[in-house]
């Protein structure tokens, strides 16, 4: 978290007398996997992404995330499989 912390401070330049972002306008998307249902396990992280992006001028393009419930197993399923390729597409056309 302080490596984060770090980088963010040192990417909006927000010491001294500097000013100005070195990312204002970038694109943020989350990938997460949480043992909770996914309000309780990455909620409250996706709560302070969406913070971070606001206060950095960061354009914040959605989060997918998979319940691990079976260990890797999870993350292998149809379902999560198709999630991420879904997501992978939409990240894709977000560029294009």
């Amino acid at each position: 978290m302080k490596a984060l912390l770090d980088r963010h401070y040192g990417l909006n330049k927000f010491y001294g007398s500097a000013k100005g972002s070195l990312w204002e306008g970038k694109k943020v998307a989350i990938i997460a996997t949480h043992g909770y249902d996914a309000e309780y396990g990455v909620g409250p992280f996706e709560i302070g992404i969406k913070k971070l992006c606001k206060h950095s001028n960061l354009e914040y393009v959605g989060m997918y995330s998979v319940q691990d419930k079976d260990n890797i197993k999870s993350f292998q399923t149809k379902e999560a499989i198709n999630g991420s390729k879904i997501f992978a597409r939409k990240l894709i056309k977000l560029n294009n």
